[in-house]
């Protein structure tokens, strides 16, 4: 019996067959190349794009404290305008004299208090600091919480003690007047003003090396309490 004959298939035939089974294999490839492009752009990217979101924290968050500082500078100049103890509600047994001196003191929360907006955003970005930049950032936000609540607490304490008799104020009396800006001089400065702009000296060191995109990491020094 003679054996079959075969027809010899033609030679592009041959080629189609051969690509179609390696399909699989080729589509394979093609994804293993995608994937490895895709982790090396993800890898230059990533970096630049952190970095980037650096730059854009450290300049906002310095930029807030500079305009807290401002604010604080005003809030503890002495001089009282038409209006700023609207919002204080006096004592009914409170004299003429106790009036105009705890509404004087008043003011200082007053103007703080307009601006809370901008404290709020500023004491918000701090755990986004912490995130991108350590934790030797939050030493700035606790200090700077520090100096505003010592300058409400003292304001606090020379509306609840004041007295006509100076002998009669507590012992405090003086420190208070101090921190509030009753004795403050905007333009030749004083110690409370010295240490807002020591922090924010601080503040200048720790983010302002991260703007100008330097590769050593900065750090913070921690105030004494």
């Amino acid at each position: 019996m003679n054996p079959p004959v075969t027809t010899p298939i033609p030679e592009w035939q041959w080629w189609l067959e051969r690509i179609a089974s390696a399909g699989p294999i080729v589509t394979a490839l093609i994804a293993a190349a995608g994937f490895v492009l895709a982790v090396m752009t993800y890898r230059k990217w990533h970096p630049e794009a952190v970095g980037k979101r650096k730059i854009e924290l450290a300049e906002d968050i310095l930029a807030d404290f500079y305009k807290a500082r401002e604010v604080i500078r005003s809030a503890r100049f002495n001089v009282v305008f038409v209006g700023e103890e609207s919002e204080r509600k006096p004592e009914a047994a409170e004299t003429p004299g106790q009036k105009k001196a705890r509404d004087g003191f008043y003011r200082v929360f007053e103007r703080l208090q307009k601006e809370r907006q901008l404290f709020a955003e500023l004491h918000a970005r701090r755990y986004r600091a912490m995130a991108y930049f350590g934790k030797e950032a939050e030493a700035l936000f606790d200090d700077f919480r520090r100096l505003q609540v010592e300058l409400t607490t003292s304001a606090s304490m020379l509306i609840q003690y004041w007295n006509e008799d100076p002998a009669q104020r507590p012992a405090g009396w003086a420190e208070w007047e101090k921190i509030t800006g009753e004795l403050y001089d905007p333009f030749g400065g004083d110690e409370f003003s010295g240490k807002v702009d020591a922090l924010i000296v601080r503040a200048e060191g720790f983010f302002g090396t991260w703007l100008m995109r330097k590769t050593e990491k900065p750090k913070v020094a921690v105030s004494d309490p």
